[in-house]
Order: structure tokens, then sequence, then C-alpha cells
């Protein structure tokens, strides 16, 4: 099978991406449900199934795949990983950031074709989602050093391999964009577009995605950790967000 690892931190954006590839690749509209419970395993047809936040069902997830028996006739597997570094894999055993469960059970299963995704938002919307998500009670995301770091390692990924990446918004408004990443990964055109995709709820009803930042009260911790770091606003500038003052 080939298999797609999808890299992004929780509030990207990722789920209205990934539904979005995957309509264009089989025309079917992903629920984005917990269809199966816990496990977060979504059968689209028998040509793709889409594993989200696999790195945080491990267990349940790799016993019901092989049980099934999916893994032997698949075509394709879509893995959501979610806040995690740019390495993090099931499969290869070369890589540092893996699960524990990642080595002794995928070894039986072959894999065709392996390529990564990794998927960045604006740092400022990023951050703001989570925070508002975390005040809420609703997803507690953190979005304090934790995701700092996270965020630039992404970061940095994109910066140093423009193929295999994605800013979300680019992916809303860079037609040729969304083009190269279609043909480059499934060799097939874009059909839908995003206005024709929906992802998961957002955390604010109706405001500017582009200026989420505004209409949060980061704590004075938070605001410090990022005024002070430099590293971050190099990464920011170099990938064409602007620096905002908080």
């Amino acid at each position: 099978m080939d298999v797609l690892e999808v890299i992004a931190a929780k509030r990207t954006g990722q789920h209205a991406i990934i539904s979005w590839i995957v309509r264009n690749l089989t025309d079917k509209v992903l629920t984005l449900q917990n269809n199966l419970g816990v496990i977060k395993l979504e059968y689209v047809n028998d040509r793709l199934l889409y594993w989200n936040d696999g790195n945080n069902n491990q267990p349940f997830g790799l016993k019901l795949f092989k049980e099934t028996g999916w893994s032997e006739n698949l075509e394709n597997l879509i893995i959501n990983y979610e806040d995690v570094t740019q390495h993090y894999s099931f499969f290869s055993k070369n890589e540092i950031y893996r699960g524990s469960l990642s080595y002794d059970r995928f070894d039986d299963i072959k894999v065709k074709h392996g390529k990564r995704l990794v998927i960045l938002r604006n740092f400022y919307n990023c951050l703001a989602s989570r925070y508002k998500q975390n005040i809420s009670g609703e997803h507690p995301h953190p979005y304090d050093q934790k995701f700092i770091d996270i965020w630039k390692d992404n970061a940095k990924f994109v910066i140093n391999n423009p193929k295999q990446s994605l800013k979300y918004e680019d992916w809303l408004n860079n037609p040729q964009k969304r083009k190269e990443i279609l043909f480059d990964f499934f060799s097939i055109n874009e059909r839908y577009s995003p206005e024709m995709i929906s992802g998961r709820s957002s955390s604010f009803e109706k405001s500017n995605y582009n200026n989420r930042i505004d209409e949060v009260n980061l704590p004075q911790e938070i605001k410090d950790l990022i005024r002070n770091d430099n590293e971050l606003h190099y990464l920011m500038g170099t990938l064409g967000y602007q620096y905002k003052e908080i």
C-alpha cells in the first residue's frame, strides 16, 4: 500500500486539508467522526483508510488494522500525526521519534511508497485557536513552550522540504500550490476546491481567520516566551509570516 503520513500541530486546519485530499482522491466525504470508537479509523472505501490522530491511538488502532485484514488489500493509508516533531513515524526503523509499538507490530505490513506531508499554519492564529480551545475546556491543547517547540520544528521541515510541505494559507489561497501537492503525491488533478470542503468545527464562530490572535488575551508568561524567542521570529520571517507585537 501507499502511505501518506501527515504531520501537523493541532488546530492547524489539517482535518480540512486531509478531507480535501480524500475528496479529490476518492470522491468520498470524510465524516471526521470516530465511527470505530476511540480508535479513530475511518474506512473510506476499498482503496483508502484514514487514521486520525494516529500517534495517540496506537494499541487499539494497530489491533483493528491487522485483525480486519485491511493491511493486506489496502491501496492507500493516510495517517494524521498530531503535535509531534517532523521525524515521527510508525514505519521507519531509522526514525528517532517513534511510537513504542511502531516496529514490532508493523514489520509484516508492506509499504509500497511512503510519503510525508507537514502542514503548517500561521503561528499566532494556531496559538489563538489552541488557547481558546484550552480555556473552553473542550480540547486542552498545550499553548506554552511545548507548542512553540513543535511549531518551530515543523517550520524547519517546511523550509527545508517545500515539496513535502503545505502552509494552510497556501491551501486556501494558492491554487498552483494545491495543484502541485495533489499531482506530486497522488498524480491527480484538483476537482474539489477548499470551498467545497469542511473540516472540524472552528474555535471561533465568526472572525477573520488571518487575525485571530487579537481575539484572545494571552497570559503574560506566554507573551514573554514569544517575545524572547529570536529563532521563532526568524522562522516566521523565512516562511513569509509577519511578526506581530503582542
